[in-house]
């Protein structure tokens, strides 16, 4: 009979995961409620049921908290979308797609409103701008790119029109909708995706 060897499991490993993830989720709640600035350290301990001190176990400040929990669940959730870029091969393919998925009714991700709420907060703002501008600036790389292999002039402006242009169809959806993706007929929802593509020659 073989016997397989099976790698202990590390509990204090996965103990200090959850609570990692207590202390992230309890910081996205407590920011829905609250302005960065206002929220205490306490704030956060509170709404996760941990002691006050626990946070800085696992973090540095309540700073290097929020950096770190809208890295994870906003910008590299919307990174994997820039992601789909590297998988399609036909560029006017790959800028066709990235319009269709603005216009899905299911294209959301988990704490949206927190996410609009984090970037409108200009101390928080601040903290994540870094990899806020790094993310921008990948996902314009990878449009010019692509405008490029279609023969587009000035491949970086188009580009930049078409990140304004989601981006601003994206806080449409948000700030009218509050976060409910029903469009008001599916008529009206194709007619304006048709005018985004003609305005952007990918039509």
């Amino acid at each position: 009979m073989v016997y397989e060897m099976v790698e202990p499991i590390d509990k204090h490993a996965r103990r200090r995961r959850q609570s990692i993830e207590r202390l992230q989720e309890a910081a996205l709640k407590v920011l829905a409620r609250k302005n960065y600035s206002s929220i205490r350290v306490e704030d956060i301990t509170e709404e996760a049921g941990m002691a006050k001190g626990s946070l800085y176990m696992y973090f540095k400040s309540k700073d290097d908290l929020y950096v770190k929990m809208i890295k994870k669940y906003f910008l590299d959730e919307i990174g994997k979308n820039a992601d789909q870029f590297l998988v399609i091969q036909d560029s006017r393919e790959a800028l066709r797609w990235l319009v269709d998925l603005h216009f899905e009714p299911g294209f959301e991700f988990q704490y949206l409103d927190v996410f609009y709420r984090a970037v409108m907060d200009k101390s928080l703002l601040e903290l994540i701008r870094p990899d806020l501008e790094e993310f921008i600036d990948r996902f314009l790389k990878l449009m010019e790119r692509h405008f490029t292999a279609i023969g587009t002039e000035n491949p970086s402006q188009r580009a930049y029109a078409m990140f304004v242009l989601l981006d601003a169809l994206f806080n449409y959806r948000f700030l009218k909708l509050g976060g409910n993706w029903h469009w008001e007929s599916a008529r009206a929802m194709e007619r304006l995706k048709s005018e985004v593509l003609r305005l952007l020659d990918l039509e």
